[in-house]
């Protein structure tokens, strides 16, 4: 009796288990949803009148502009010799730039560009594959996007989101990366450890730490290991310090880039020798009063000390008590918003 050929394989399936016939290649055509539990999981470019949004969806970093309804992606994947930038459906493992087809071709400002392809030479290749992407956020200049892993040895990514090149990776966490920010001048970025849970032995662990990074050239130029978990991180718009806050913490830090970038004598006695060495953070808690053993869980600065104008603090609380700081790091009022 013949036997029935079985039909070949349809445009965007996959063949058969044992099958001969190679796998038909498969498009990423649209992102449906995103991964956002926390307030660093939304960025919108700070410059570009056309509104440009940044959110994570697993192991991508999605751009959506809003007039244009179009998205383009960012992914880091394994490499060991250079990253690529690509528009090909069928490109390599490594690329670090997905482009949509339903992208506007080369005249979106800031954005990707479309019809551009080319290899730049990686300054620090990926020690392992894209993890989920946990927190993001643009550069105050709008040229850089940061972005966050979770997952063992995470790695903070830096990319020039305008042509889609990986610029650079910095692993220093534990578990994963709570929250990332750029310093005002766009030059360093300050990274907040990740917190793991183990559901099994009910212990909850979190690496506590916090560093401040020149992601230009990789070095760690400041660390301090928190005490308490952290939710996240925010600076002073005229550069004077940024805040963190988290579980009975909320805490200030004086930013000075200039004195942690100082490199420190060699210990190896030579004359002359210098040694990159990351100094201790220093910081100062806010006075809280009633609300020492609140959680706070997110923080905006509001002003500009340059100007002559003090720089207001605030911070909400997860039962919903937003309260404000003055300069002097003194909560001065605060509101139940229930």
């Amino acid at each position: 009796m013949p036997t029935a050929t079985p039909p070949a394989p349809s445009r965007g399936s996959f063949s058969s288990v044992g099958s001969s016939a190679a796998p038909t290649p498969v498009s990423l055509m649209r992102v449906l949803g995103m991964a956002a539990p926390r307030p660093a999981t939304l960025a919108v470019h700070p410059r570009l009148a056309d509104p440009l949004v940044a959110y994570p969806a697993g192991a991508l970093v999605v751009l959506y502009s809003v007039s244009r309804d179009s998205q383009s992606y960012l992914c880091a994947a394994s490499t060991s010799a250079a990253v690529t930038t690509t528009t090909s459906s069928t490109s390599s493992p490594a690329a670090t730039a997905v482009h949509s087809p339903d992208s506007d071709a080369g005249d979106h400002v800031g954005g990707l560009q479309q019809g551009m392809a080319g290899v730049l030479p990686a300054r620090r290749p990926a020690a392992a594959a894209a993890r989920s992407v946990t927190c993001v956020e643009f550069s105050p200049d709008g040229r850089f996007l940061a972005a966050g892993e979770s997952g063992h040895q995470p790695r903070v990514l830096v990319w020039d989101h305008a042509r889609g090149a990986l610029l650079s990776e910095l692993q220093g966490h534990r578990f994963g990366v709570q929250d990332v920010r750029f310093a005002p001048g766009s030059r360093h970025v300050v990274s907040v450890g990740f917190q793991l849970l183990i559901y099994t032995h009910a212990v909850e662990q979190h690496d506590g730490m916090v560093h401040v990074w020149n992601w230009a050239t990789g070095q760690k130029l400041a660390s301090v290991r928190a005490a308490s978990k952290l939710h996240a991180l925010r600076f002073d718009q005229s550069g004077e310090f940024f805040v963190t806050c988290g579980f009975r913490h909320f805490k200030f830090w004086r930013w000075d880039a200039a004195r942690m970038a100082k490199p420190a004598p060699s210990s190896s006695g030579s004359r002359g020798a210098m040694a990159a060495a990351a100094t201790t953070l220093e910081g100062e808690y806010a006075v809280v009063g009633e609300h020492k053993n609140s959680a706070f869980v997110d923080a905006a600065c509001h002003g500009r000390s340059s100007s002559g104008a003090p720089t207001v603090v605030y911070a909400i609380t997860e039962r919903g008590i937003l309260a404000q700081f003055n300069s002097d790091f003194v909560m001065e009022k605060w509101v139940d918003l229930k």
